[in-house]
């Protein structure tokens, strides 16, 4: 009996001892990840944005995984489609936070989804980036931590285009239209302001918003020419809006310099289009044509990780992704594992190395990554080609 009882208890004591084990062995795989929150809208109507920017995305999660991951962990990334609509953005993050329990959430391919969403995430003191989705008052309030900008905003945009357009094009006149979203506004109201200044020798004729997904935009842009401006700029950011655009204005004879696409003069678009944008120009914080060492690794990493196809399939919301997911693991990496809010902010400013553009990291005191100068593109054969680095105008 009392045998019995020996080994009764000596069982119990090597089942605990797997069972501790096997603990050990799950405890590990179950916080192996560190999870991010990518949201954006993947079947929305900045889908090929989205694309673009999932790149970057896919390649900085590559890169950090093969380099042993974030703290020795691996870095997982979980997507969210919110299908460009607001609502569905704050959804998205609420389920990232509290169901997914995700250390950092980055995306957001539109105004409209990151203004509903940012709140959810400071509440929660989840670190949020901003990676795409430009907008006067996506910039940190008095107090707010852990919210950082990738892509520059709609005052240094508009100021930089609308100083080539006045000083470089010589034009006197610009009718500009666009889908109404939030940050065409914002633009709108930049573009009135800097031309409708005493003295300005450029007048704006009319800013024209349409409905979101107008099928038809003949109407559009037939009211756009009947201006006879100098120069028409289009804010349309889908693939088939531009396109449409583009060959409307090529039909009423408005073409070359006097087709401003700050939007989405992609590749996609540029092959869809044909001959009717070739000439046109717009502006970018980055382009394939740029070749300073940092693009060029950068372009060659994206060919490696994807194959020589991927560089049809990039513009420069590209490198938004790739900086939005590697500035947040390096600040992770920085605090050592903390999920102190305050100790991540801190390390987001102090961080120190050189973005694929080019530029060495650095955040401006509203949150945003200060970009030094923009480029002018123009298309040429069928390509993009810089033609002028914009100095930063803020």
């Amino acid at each position: 009996m009392r045998k019995a009882i020996i080994l009764l208890i000596v069982g119990s004591v090597i089942c605990s001892l797997f069972a501790i084990l096997a603990a050990c062995q799950k405890g590990p795989e179950a916080e192996e990840t560190i999870k991010i929150a990518y949201v954006g809208g993947f079947t929305g109507y900045a889908a090929a944005k989205a694309k673009h920017l999932t790149h970057g995305v896919e390649l900085a999660v590559k890169e950090i995984n093969e380099a042993g991951g974030v703290l020795g962990r691996k870095l997982e990334v979980i997507s969210y489609d919110t299908r460009s609509i607001p609502e569905e953005a704050v959804s998205a993050v609420r389920k990232g936070i509290y169901d997914d329990k995700v250390s950092g959430i980055t995306g957001f391919d539109d105004a409209s989804q990151a203004l509903a969403a940012l709140p959810v995430a400071i509440k929660a003191g989840i670190p949020i980036c901003n990676a795409m989705s430009i907008h006067k008052d996506l910039v940190r309030k008095p107090g707010e931590l852990g919210f950082w900008g990738i892509t520059p905003q709609n005052d240094q945009y508009i100021k930089a285009q609308c100083a080539f357009a006045e000083d470089i094009l010589g034009i006197n006149s610009v009718v500009a239209l666009g889908p109404e979203v939030a940050w065409l506004h914002d633009c709108f109201s930049h573009i009135r302001e800097i031309w409708e200044r005493p003295g300005s020798p450029v007048k704006v004729l009319d800013t024209i918003a349409y409905p979101m997904g107008t099928a038809d935009l003949s109407p559009i842009v037939l009211k756009a020419v009947g201006y006879k401006p100098d120069m028409i700029w289009s804010f349309d950011w889908s693939v088939v809006g531009t396109i449409q655009v583009y060959k409307l204005l090529a039909d009423l004879g408005y073409e070359g310099e006097n087709m401003q696409c700050l939007g989405n003069l992609s590749q996609p678009v540029i092959e869809g289009a044909g001959k009717t944008c070739e000439g046109s120009w717009s502006i970018f914080c980055w382009d394939v044509a740029l070749n300073n060492p940092e693009s060029i690794a950068f372009k060659e990493a994206l060919v490696n990780a994807f194959g020589p196809q991927v560089m049809n399939e990039v513009s420069d919301v590209t490198p938004f992704g790739y900086i939005s997911v590697k500035s947040m693991c390096m600040a992770f990496e920085k605090v050592g594992g903390t999920t102190d809010l305050e100790a991540i902010d801190k390390a987001l400013f102090e961080l120190d190395w050189v973005t694929p553009a080019g530029w060495k990291w650095h955040l401006d005191e509203k949150g945003w990554m200060d970009w030094r100068a923009l480029y002018i593109c123009t298309v040429k054969n069928g390509k993009l080609e810089v033609v002028a680095a914009i100095p930063k105008y803020r």
